[in-house]
């Protein structure tokens, strides 16, 4: 398998993940399963991890240095609006270690999984979108 096509294989996890972690996102369940919840996060937080790093630290430098002119732009682009994105997601983690967490304050969980969960769709769509398909 090549590399992109494993780059693409995590985006379908990842997304998958996303999705089954935004149909949890009601305050019943958080409140009477924050364990479930958290172990659906922590699978999510492991896999992103990986593909993060994986693509900041070998696809992005890759094909800044060895691309064409529009592969290089687009990587050196996406690297710098993209990159503080696993910053956030550590401290999102983080932040809901516990699922005692979860259950204390469910609607905070809420709105900050709202928004971290969209901005990695956002990442994924556009590294799907343009990214991609330089590489191919």
């Amino acid at each position: 398998m090549s590399h992109l096509e494993n780059f693409k294989r995590q985006h379908r996890e990842i997304k998958e993940l996303v999705d089954n972690l935004t149909t949890m996102l009601k305050q019943d369940l958080l409140v009477q399963e924050p364990t479930k919840v958290r172990t659906v996060l922590s699978t999510l937080a492991g896999k992103l991890m990986m593909h993060l790093a994986m693509e900041d630290q070998f696809l992005y430098p890759t094909l800044i240095q060895n691309g064409n002119a529009q592969a290089q732009t687009t990587a050196a682009r996406f690297s710098n609006e993209m990159g503080g994105l696993v910053q956030v997601f550590k401290d999102y983690s983080t932040k809901w270690l516990n699922p005692s967490s979860i259950k204390a304050d469910p609607e905070a969980f809420i709105s900050e999984s709202h928004e971290i969960l969209q901005a990695l769709r956002h990442r994924i769509a556009r590294e799907d979108s343009e990214l991609y398909p330089l590489v191919e």
